[in-house]
């Protein structure tokens, strides 16, 4: 009894694809030519790199040596620019030595000028109160008469005839013959300008002051005026001073603008000289320079 087997699945798997390659011979032997193609055309790739890997180095080594010049050439440059500006750095250092050495200089012509001009101050102050005190020793038997109205005729005569009218009034009898000079200051202003009179001696003039100041005190309600020497015309009160230099007058004004303003006694002066009381108990205190009055509330 004949039997008949199947052939295992695997023997006709290979089987079937035996027939598959018989079947399709001429595509496999294209596609082992084209593996060979492709094994041809990979070691021609290879050559073709390292040539283009060779042609890339000398590129590279061009491209080192023209940033080698590029470098040099700034670095030449850097070179010239620093020794330039070493240069001007000199020029510069020398130009502020010199206007140092100008500076210099000048500190020291101005030290001088200021010294000298130091020293001319000094002189200046040294000759003005010269001055003063020539203008002082001057007016030492001069008197001022002040607001003493107008008269109708004024001459030497008629002022020297109203001195001697006063001096008997305040009981201290003058001559005419006593009187060196007598005269009314031109002013430009409207308000009454002083009587100078010069005596021939100091003791003339400070008791003429003196009983003036006598005169007053004894008649408080009836001080020295106008009326006293029959001059027409509303009464005005009379003031008897010494004839002070343009300095003591400046300092005699200031000194009273400064009794008023911090209430003290009284200001006055003597023999030329400006004399300012603060209180009753303080002893007088004579006014030399405008200065002393700024140290006293200091």
């Amino acid at each position: 009894m004949s039997m008949k087997r199947t052939p295992p699945k695997a023997m006709k798997k290979i089987h079937d694809n035996m027939s598959n390659v018989d079947q399709y011979s001429d595509t496999a032997s294209d596609i082992l030519l084209s593996d060979k193609d492709t094994e041809n055309s990979q070691y021609y790739s290879r050559r073709n790199k390292r040539k283009h890997g060779d042609t890339s180095l000398t590129e590279l080594k061009e491209m080192l040596m023209d940033l080698k010049l590029q470098q040099n050439e700034k670095f030449s440059s850097f070179q010239n620019d620093i020794l330039s500006i070493g240069q001007q750095y000199s020029e510069i250092q020398k130009s502020l030595e010199f206007m140092s050495a100008k500076y210099d200089d000048v500190l020291v012509k101005l030290d001088k000028v200021q010294q000298e001009n130091k020293d001319y101050k000094t002189r200046i102050h040294m000759l003005e109160n010269k001055i003063d005190l020539l203008e002082c020793s001057s007016r030492t038997a001069t008197m001022e008469l002040r607001n003493l109205p107008l008269l109708k005729t004024e001459n030497k005569t008629t002022l020297s005839a109203i001195v001697c009218k006063l001096s008997e009034v305040i009981n201290q009898p003058v001559q005419v013959n006593q009187i060196r000079d007598i005269y009314r200051v031109k002013s430009q202003s409207q308000k009454i300008s002083p009587i100078i009179v010069e005596f021939i001696n100091v003791c003339t003039k400070e008791n003429m002051i003196r009983s003036a100041i006598s005169y007053n005190k004894c008649n408080k309600e009836h001080k020295l005026n106008s009326s006293n020497l029959l001059i027409d015309g509303p009464p005005r009160p009379i003031y008897l001073t010494d004839s002070l230099s343009s300095k003591n007058r400046r300092l005699y004004f200031l000194s009273r603008e400064f009794a008023r303003k911090h209430g003290c006694v009284g200001c006055w002066t003597s023999y030329g000289k400006v004399y300012l009381k603060i209180k009753e108990d303080m002893p007088p205190i004579r006014i030399k320079h405008e200065e002393d009055l700024e140290k006293l509330f200091k």
